[in-house]
């Protein structure tokens, strides 16, 4: 999920649906309860922790504006989240900050990403819960994983659907399901 095209744009830009915090599902109950949490989350700084608690993370602000989780099936995040994919959010690198312990980090082969650039994985060192990814492909952005924060935010899309299995059903609405990567806007 690292991709040539954010060489050009921000992680944000590059991951915002067209989607609103204000939008709500078409179920109202369950669509009002997920909006009020994106609300909240985009308004206030966001803290949260490995599964120990050895790791402890802050995100300065929150996820920001508009703030939708990405769900990945590409073999590499599939792979290290144990599932059927790994659930995330795009935030500027500086606005995450580890308050406690130190977080290890895993350079994975270039060869294994779609843009060849270098990616970082960071995890924590006791119990191996994944935290977050850096790429040279997006150069003062990050993607955490939502786990440690509380899985708290509404899906906005879906990548490398490709890689889903015939019986998964989607999480998104159809225009948000991209076999690879968004085209870029």
């Amino acid at each position: 999920m690292y991709i040539n095209q954010l060489e050009r744009r921000s992680v944000q830009q590059q991951l915002s649906f067209h989607s609103s915090a204000d939008q709500q599902c078409p179920t109202s109950k369950v669509g009002h309860r997920r909006t009020s949490v994106a609300r909240r989350l985009a308004d206030r700084t966001t803290t949260g922790s490995c599964h120990c608690g050895a790791i402890k993370l802050r995100i300065v602000g929150g996820f920001g504006d508009n703030a939708k989780a990405v769900a990945c099936h590409c073999n590499v995040c599939t792979t290290l989240a144990g599932s059927l994919f790994s659930y995330l959010a795009p935030v500027p690198r500086s606005n995450l900050q580890v308050l406690e312990g130190t977080a290890k980090g895993y350079k994975q082969p270039t060869s294994d990403n779609v843009s060849g650039k270098q990616v970082t994985r960071y995890f924590c060192g006791d119990r191996s819960t994944p935290l977050w990814a850096e790429s040279e492909a997006a150069p003062g952005g990050c993607f955490v994983k939502l786990a440690p924060f509380g899985n708290k935010l509404p899906p906005g899309a879906e990548l490398f659907w490709k890689n889903a299995y015939e019986w998964q059903n989607s999480i998104v609405a159809p225009e948000a399901v991209f076999d690879m990567l968004p085209p870029p806007s």
